[in-house]
């Protein structure tokens, strides 16, 4: 590495080729030394070497010097010194950032319907906008949450407290106490559901325990929905087995409420026309009592001046139904 002021005077052939030598050494070492040629004008491109490890390649422009990039002969790499200088970002397969990417109003696209990937290394983490997201995928059905921190992760879909079941996309509370506020946006007790249910019960005469029924014809259902409940049942008699007395039915799904006091509660009842004669001329209907016996519907005929039970003898080898809706507790 050389340099030389530019200036071949008028000498002998010898100290002539020495000369040119001299010169043609410092162009072909681009000018390197510790400090600006003392030839240089403007124009003058030299290497500094004040650094024996990353010199700088600099330009003179008549007054000053201009650093244009460092030399890594370690790595074998130029670092360009002026921003606007372009480089070859293709043909540099490590690329690396000296500072933040200004995409300066456009856009980071692919083509081709290619991919944009972003893999940070180890346990790194992908950062956008403040907000880490995770870097493996959750669950089916899953989504992404926050945890206010700027922390992302996969967790269930739907309301804290809540999961979905499954392919059915109908949610479960983490509790069976559980429920819904209708009608208010406040959390108001006597606005929350917190149950319903559908489901069948075993209608049975309480004072005929060994009565019979046809096929399909001991048949229960109900419909609970927080604390109202309506049951249903369709009795097919084909034997009483020596039964007597009322012709009340009991198996009900839940007791009845005796909230308030007293409570007393009513329903239809229907039959075919093998009921006793006993019946005519009264008005029937289903009685479920609060304070007694409330497990038990209560068959009830009334001629507008006496009410009295339905006795089994009076229903006999028929049919009989009923629907009636009452409170309770549960």
């Amino acid at each position: 590495m050389s340099q030389h002021d530019y200036d071949i005077a008028n000498q002998s052939f010898p100290a002539f080729r020495t000369d040119l030598n001299n010169v043609l050494g410092a162009i072909n070492s681009s000018n390197s030394g510790t400090s600006r040629p003392s030839g240089a004008v403007e124009g003058t491109i030299w290497l500094d070497t004040t650094s024996a490890t990353t010199p700088t390649l600099k330009f003179y422009d008549g007054a000053d010097d201009i650093s244009l990039a460092t030399i890594d002969y370690s790595a074998n790499t130029v670092n360009w010194l002026d921003s606007t200088v372009v480089f070859d970002i293709v043909g540099d397969t490590t690329p690396q950032l000296g500072g933040n990417l200004d995409v300066n109003g456009n856009s980071i696209v692919s083509v081709s319907n290619g991919n944009i990937t972003f893999t940070p290394d180890g346990t790194g983490k992908v950062i956008i906008d403040g907000l880490s997201h995770p870097t493996a995928d959750g669950s089916n059905g899953q989504a992404l949450v926050t945890d206010g921190s700027g922390n992302l992760s996969f967790a269930a879909a739907g309301l804290s407290g809540w999961s979905e079941d499954g392919a059915n996309n109908n949610l479960l509370p983490a509790s069976a106490s559980a429920g819904i506020y209708l009608g208010t946006t406040s959390a108001t007790a006597s606005n929350l559901l917190d149950d319903y249910e559908e489901g069948t019960w075993t209608p049975s005469f309480a004072n005929a325990a060994s009565a019979t029924f046809g096929t399909n014809g001991q048949q229960g259902y109900y419909t609970k929905v927080g604390r109202l409940v309506t049951v249903g049942f369709n009795l097919s008699i084909s034997g009483l087995g020596g039964g007597s007395g009322g012709a009340d039915i009991i198996g009900l799904p839940f007791a009845a409420s005796n909230t308030p006091t007293a409570s007393y509660y009513a329903g239809t009842i229907g039959g075919d026309d093998n009921w006793s004669t006993n019946l005519s001329g009264n008005n029937t209907i289903l009685q479920i009592y609060g304070n007694y016996l409330n497990t038990r519907i209560f068959l009830q005929k009334n001629n507008c001046s006496n009410i009295a039970a339905i006795q089994l003898a009076d229903i006999g080898i028929s049919r009989v139904f009923g629907t009636i809706t009452y409170f309770t507790d549960a």
